[in-house]
């Protein structure tokens, strides 16, 4: 901020603000009905409204009343975002909206789907026009009234002080200065100068000087650029969430938006998915291998052999060209879809033998091109699939709130770099790397040279192992097969690898900075063929399934590397990842649990931990949206490890159907116990309960599929959190 306006009777503001006011009068009216329909009947509805409106105003006022605003909210059916359109400042009302669809969404809309969601009218009395303010250079500054010692960038300093009456117009007064007058103190700090205009205001303007500018140190700069990133990367993710129409997306907020450099290495992300984020890299360089990027081209994938995780998980890749058609950077986004087909509703089969079984497999392939949105060949897939989505439309307009997304973060991201040049944006993005890369090693370098090992296994007895070695400045992470490929759908990806790893890394070395691949520039990964690394055919059905692996394996894996350094004690190792469905409706959510406790502080209770950062469904939207009722959300108390400090306590959930549907779950730590550390006791393991009308409760296994009918219930009491030291 460079400039302020500091009113003549600011001190007094809101009191005045009133006394100037525009008296207004409003009336709306919901319509929830197609363009077409208004049209027809818009004359009759303003009338009325008008009248409705202006009776709120003084009765003597009414006559000199005028219509000053007549805002059509409008939206395409299917979607919440509606767009304000002022029909007095826009002769073609679906003119303006489709203009202002394409520079939010990116695309144009159909306007044959448009719907009028409410008509608002707003009755004005005209007020007299003030006059415009001027700031003329003619005038000297009085002398000070006394002088005073006072702060100045961080120094005491003998200030003027002025009395505002006594200001001309068009004085200029140089900081640092206090002007007082009856209502309120001004400060105007050194750089700063105040001029008074016509009307009595006071502007405030910052220059800033070549001194100033070369006491920026780098480390600053560096500051400056990562929040520039993170807000840019932020804002996408807003983006995506506004303009999405599933729950999954909306409300849970099951996705994550991520910025990478020329090379495809992750420079920053939003506080999004962790799981997610580490693996955006590994699929933008996958892809850029066969893929020859051009301006105004976007791409869509959910491969597990590509960089993906599991099919739900669907990512558009957008590069970003300078104006120059230099490659700057690209901009990713990873979204849960809560249908991708399957022989489950809900995508995600306790069941599958391959990956066919688990849904559409969508490999790389052009969603936009030219800058022209292209979805027919990705509906191709969601409907011809061997096992089809469920939820096409529903699919269509995620998908295009993710290319939304992209091209929210793209214009941003120009636009800085017009501001702040090429060399500049893209200098920042190698710094942040470089700066992490430096952090990591400094924390190895401290660390005793060695073998660490630890070992953890799923509820089904699966060894998930990891032997660090420590060398100086660097860390080799060779884990193991795991017995080989997994027989269910436990497998993992490296990408869902690194992503665990990085994030690993990331709260180890506990320093502020965003998750970014500078953190595995000093790491080498060894991964053996097996279950973090299964192969990946051409043929869907010749390729292992992979759905827990992405929810499951990957927050077992984080177990295993924080156990190797003694970093934490476990926490619940889990997702408690629940689905049910039916041809009609899709349902997925993560459930919370107790956080492990670490040296210092107790774990905490009833949150989503390590790899998932999800929300979870509010009980009204589930209950609206879904055909369920929520009988139970509660802590589940003493849950949590006995310790010095105690392990977070998990939850208790339990909900009762009301159609019927397929029910699949996909949990660990139902009969292995999350771990303490330092002599502190484990977490008590979760529970999964199937409750059917008349019958006794059925203890369900961690992996399980059961079809549920009116009436019956689940109740899941998820794991609690390690405990910390001897109590």
């Amino acid at each position: 901020m460079k400039t302020i306006l500091f009113p003549g009777d600011a001190g007094l503001l809101s009191a005045a603000g009133l006394s100037r006011a525009v008296q207004e009068g409003f009336a709306e009216k919901q319509l929830l009905c197609s363009f077409d329909t208004w049209e027809e009947q818009k004359e009759g509805l303003i009338r009325a409204l008008v009248q409705d409106a202006a009776g709120k105003l003084p009765v003597d006022d009414r006559q000199h009343s005028r219509v000053s605003r007549q805002i059509l909210s409008l939206r395409l059916r299917g979607q919440e975002m509606t767009l304000d359109i002022d029909c007095l400042q826009n002769a073609s009302p679906l003119e303006s909206f489709s203009k202002e669809y394409e520079a939010t969404f990116g695309y144009q809309p159909d306007l044959a789907r448009v719907e009028v969601v409410c008509i608002r009218i707003v009755v004005a009395i005209p007020i007299e026009t003030e006059n415009e303010e001027v700031f003329p250079d003619s005038a000297e500054p009085p002398s000070a009234v006394k002088t005073q010692w006072a702060f100045s960038s961080g120094f005491r300093k003998e200030t003027k002080v002025y009395a505002r009456e006594d200001l001309p117009v068009g004085c200029l007064l140089a900081g640092p200065a206090i002007i007082q007058d009856p209502y309120s103190t001004l400060f105007v700090d050194c750089g700063w100068s105040a001029k008074l205009g016509s009307e009595g205001t006071l502007r405030l303007e910052y220059e800033q000087t070549v001194s100033n500018a070369l006491d920026q140190s780098e480390a600053v700069e560096i500051e400056l650029f990562t929040n520039r990133f993170q807000s840019l990367v932020e804002e996408m993710g807003e983006r995506l969430r506004r303009t999405a129409v599933s729950t999954n997306v909306k409300d849970r907020l099951d996705f994550s938006c991520g910025l990478l450099d020329a090379t495809g290495c992750l420079v920053v992300n939003a506080p999004h998915i962790p799981v997610h984020l580490g693996a955006l890299g590994q699929c933008v360089r996958a892809i850029s291998k066969t893929h020859d990027w051009k301006p105004g081209e976007m791409i869509v994938t959910n491969h597990p052999g590509v960089g993906g995780s599991h099919l739900p998980d669907v990512t558009l890749v957008c590069p970003v060209f300078s104006d120059g058609h230099v490659l700057i950077g690209f901009l990713a986004n990873r979204a849960h879809h809560a249908e991708m087909g399957g022989i489950t509703p809900g995508s995600m089969p306790p069941t599958a033998k391959n990956l066919a079984e688990e849904g559409v497999v969508i490999p790389p392939t052009q969603i936009m091109s030219g800058g022209v949105l292209t979805l027919d060949p990705i509906e191709g897939l969601l409907r011809e699939s061997p096992f089809p989505s469920r939820r096409v439309e529903e699919n269509r307009v995620d998908l295009k709130a993710q290319v939304a997304a992209n091209l929210k973060g793209q214009r941003d991201l120009l636009a800085m770099v017009r501001e702040h040049s090429f060399e500049k944006v893209t200098g920042f993005m190698t710094s942040i790397q470089e700066r992490a890369e430096k952090s990591l090693r400094r924390k190895l370098a401290g660390l005793k040279d060695g073998l660490y090992v630890a070992s953890q296994r799923l509820d089904d007895g699966t060894e998930l192992k990891v032997e660090a070695q420590v060398a100086g400045d660097s860390l080799q992470l060779r884990f193991g097969d795991g017995g080989g490929v997994h027989r269910g759908n436990y497998n993992a990806t490296p990408g869902i690898v690194y992503s665990a790893a990085m994030y690993f890394l990331r709260i180890w070395l506990a320093e502020p900075m965003p998750l970014n691949e500078g953190l595995l520039r000093p790491v080498s990964i060894e991964l053996p063929v097996g279950i973090l690394n299964p192969p990946f055919p051409e043929n869907p059905f010749e390729c292992p399934p992979v759905v827990a692996g992405n929810v499951e394996t990957s927050q077992r894996l984080v177990d295993t590397l924080l156990l190797a350094f003694e970093v934490v004690s476990c926490s619940q190792g889990t997702m408690n990842n629940l689905i049910f469905g039916n041809e009609r409706i899709s349902f997925y959510e993560t459930i919370a649990g107790g956080a492990g406790a670490g040296e210092g502080f107790h774990g905490a209770s009833a949150v989503h931990t390590h790899m998932t950062n999800t929300g979870i469904t509010d009980p009204e939207i589930l209950e609206y949206r879904f055909p369920v009722k929520l009988r139970e959300f509660s802590i589940r108390r003493n849950s949590g490890g006995k310790g010095k400090y105690q392990g977070g306590d998990g939850v208790i959930r339990e909900l009762e159907f009301l159609q019927p549907v397929t029910l699949s779950l996909l949990t660990q730590h139902r009969i292995e116990m999350p771990y303490g550390l330092i002599g502190g006791g484990s977490g008590l393991c979760g529970e999964n309960w199937l409750i059917r009308v008349g019958e006794d409760p059925v203890r369900l296994k961690p992996t399980d599929q059961v079809e549920l009918l009116p009436g019956d219930r689940l109740r899941i009491l998820t794991p609690g959190g390690g405990g910390w030291g001897s109590a």
